[in-house]
């Protein structure tokens, strides 16, 4: 599920009908059920190391388990991993804004309180500087194992907040090219 990270030949989505194809430009033939798409931003170029991302936009809520499923009930993809805090940013960038939650599930987690944070496939525990939202992680709702990506206008926005994992929410997935 997780091959080839490293190299950054991955399609990020966003569950039907959302993609965002790291250092590839996709057409909507290669995805039929994705609507809208974004262009790589200026001064990304592809193999630059951050390879820039085309994106859609999706309305349909899950809860991690079934994250990323296809129509099947089958992985059809993984949770999003961030090599860096520039790949959070960009694709916060991508997301559209919400003035409420819920917001979108990434693809780090843990199974128990005192557990390191890990990105689900490559199990790095890379969390940045400044992922967190203020006063976060802090398990208020206890076993608040999963995150959430804030996408609001505010101050917290691309901030992450740990979140009960049976709440449902949008889901940011990739899937390999």
């Amino acid at each position: 599920m997780s091959e080839d990270i490293e190299g950054h030949q991955k399609r990020w989505a966003i569950r039907n009908p959302v993609l965002v194809t790291r250092g590839w430009q996709a057409s909507l033939e290669e995805c039929p059920h994705f609507n809208t798409m974004v262009r790589r931003p200026a001064g990304m170029e592809e193999g630059s190391g951050t390879d820039a991302c085309t994106f859609c936009s999706s309305d349909q809520r899950v809860v991690p388990s079934t994250m990323c499923e296809g129509s099947t009930g089958a992985p059809s993809a993984d949770m999003v991993v961030f090599q860096n805090q520039k790949e959070n940013d960009h694709v916060v960038s991508l997301l559209p804004n919400r003035t409420g939650g819920p917001y979108y599930w990434i693809g780090i987690t843990k199974n128990h309180l005192n557990e390191t944070w890990k990105w689900i496939g490559n199990n790095s525990t890379w969390v940045g500087n400044h992922s967190w939202a203020t006063k976060e992680p802090n398990n208020v709702h206890i076993n608040e194992f999963c995150v959430e990506i804030y996408v609001n206008n505010g101050p917290n926005r691309g901030k992450w907040n740990d979140e009960k994992c049976s709440n449902k929410k949008f889901p940011v997935c990739y899937k390999g090219v």
